[in-house]
């Protein structure tokens, strides 16, 4: 009888937001992994042999979107809560209830003996589920709208990104929503979503407070905006604040 070789593949997803100088934003991100062997024990036919193996991490960050569109499909009305929940707690106790009774976190790589499955910041998640609702949403096209002096919206400060980025965020949703659902029509981490993504710096620089500056990866960059246009597309009339942008 031939042994199966089974693989579970770890990757932990991080976006980080921290000053690089007085008044720079950064988005960082990374991948980590850890590989384990243990072979099937003496004398058995099968046993049981475990292999933790490092993923690409662009696999990894793929990966977790289709985990986010797996929510969306089986449990919409939850995957919405969860997206447009406007306290922290309500937030994570939207996740909580998506993991539990719908076990997308965890996916096979290959179809037969491979599993992946990963950890991904609040802030990245719920923007992937953000984008996976956008997805499916049936509603017209976001018009763009003025650029406003600042941005005031009642979702911000609900994970660790930093403020300025949820602003810039929410001014690119506004400014130039086409731009944004070009952005999501490409394949996360290919060079397609380079190109939107290079396409769209030009929004960036107006959006962003004076002195600041972005240094960000394409998961990060592209979970804040998800996350815009979603709170955008439920209450598309904008917050206007007082104040220089």
């Amino acid at each position: 009888m031939t042994k199966r070789r089974y693989i579970t593949v770890m990757a932990l997803l991080a976006c980080q937001q921290a000053p690089a100088f007085a008044q720079d934003q950064v988005i960082s991100g990374s991948s980590s992994s850890r590989r384990e062997r243990v072979e099937p024990p003496i004398g058995s036919l099968l046993g049981n042999r475990l292999t933790k193996e490092n993923m690409d991490p662009a696999q990894a960050v793929r990966l977790a979107h289709q985990a986010a569109a797996c929510w969306v499909a089986q449990r919409k009305g939850a995957a919405r809560a969860a997206a447009s929940a406007l306290t922290l707690e309500e937030r994570e106790k939207g996740f909580e209830t998506l993991k539990k009774e719908t076990p997308c976190d965890s996916a096979a790589v290959n179809g037969i003996t491979e599993r992946a499955s990963w950890t991904v910041p609040l802030d990245v998640k719920t923007g992937m589920l953000a984008e996976a609702l956008l997805r499916t949403s049936k509603g017209p096209a976001l018009a763009a709208l003025p650029l406003e002096q600042s941005y005031v919206r009642p979702w911000f400060g609900l994970s660790s990104r930093n403020l300025v980025i949820d602003e810039m965020a929410a001014c690119v949703a506004d400014t130039n929503p086409a731009g944004v659902s070009a952005l999501f029509k490409t394949r996360p981490e290919s060079d397609k979503e380079k190109t939107a993504i290079s396409t769209l710096a030009a929004s960036f620089g107006p959006c962003l407070r004076a002195g600041a500056k972005l240094r960000a990866n394409s998961m990060g960059l592209r979970a804040a905006l998800a996350e815009a246009m979603w709170q955008r597309a439920l209450q598309p009339a904008p917050v206007l604040a007082g104040g220089a942008h």
